[in-house]
């Protein structure tokens, strides 16, 4: 991995996007089962959590991912990921990750183009030109009008004589 350098905050595997790593699991899916075991024990090695991965292919979930996303939540990098996709020859695997250049990886010695993008920052004659607003502006203090009852609904009256007066309850009738 010549082309990739570390820098300040290397880039994570949780870092990347996720159409990059949809087509990374479906390539390391269609390993053979021995081949992907084989990464799989190198990335992590509890064969429990492994197993528990593994039964998931059952459910239509992608595997790989699901290994991904465990190992990213050690604060795996795209660096060791890389270094292990070489290790073991997963050299299309690791082209589909090597297509994707991150914003804190330098590649060949090139930086990033937003490294290098100057910023313009407005000076004091062209800051004068814009408008100015003076004071904050107001919002109205009238309370907001509400829909008018619907026609359909029952008249008020109505609706009073359904409601239940605690006075006039024979619910529960109190002994004098």
């Amino acid at each position: 991995m010549e082309g990739f350098k570390r820098c300040k905050s290397p880039p994570y595997i949780l870092d990347i996007p996720s159409k990059v790593m949809k087509e990374f699991c479906v390539c390391m899916d269609c390993l053979s089962e021995w081949e992907w075991m084989r990464f799989a024990s190198s990335v992590i090695s509890d064969q429990t959590v492994l197993r528990q991965i593994r039964l998931l292919e059952r459910t239509g979930v992608s595997v790989t991912w699901e290994l991904m996303w465990t190992w990213g939540q050690k604060m795996a990098t795209l660096q060791e990921l890389l270094e292990l996709l070489q290790q073991l020859e997963l050299y299309r695997a690791a082209g589909i990750l090597k297509q994707w250049t991150p914003l804190s990886v330098t590649v060949n010695g090139v930086r990033d183009r937003r490294e290098h993008s100057p910023v313009k920052e407005l000076d004091s004659k062209e800051t004068d030109n814009l408008p100015h607003q003076e004071s904050p502006v107001s919002l109205p203090s009238e309370p907001p009008v509400f829909p008018k009852q619907n026609p359909n609904s029952p008249p008020l009256e109505r609706l009073q004589s359904l409601s239940i007066h605690p006075e006039k309850s024979q619910i529960y009738p109190t002994h004098k």
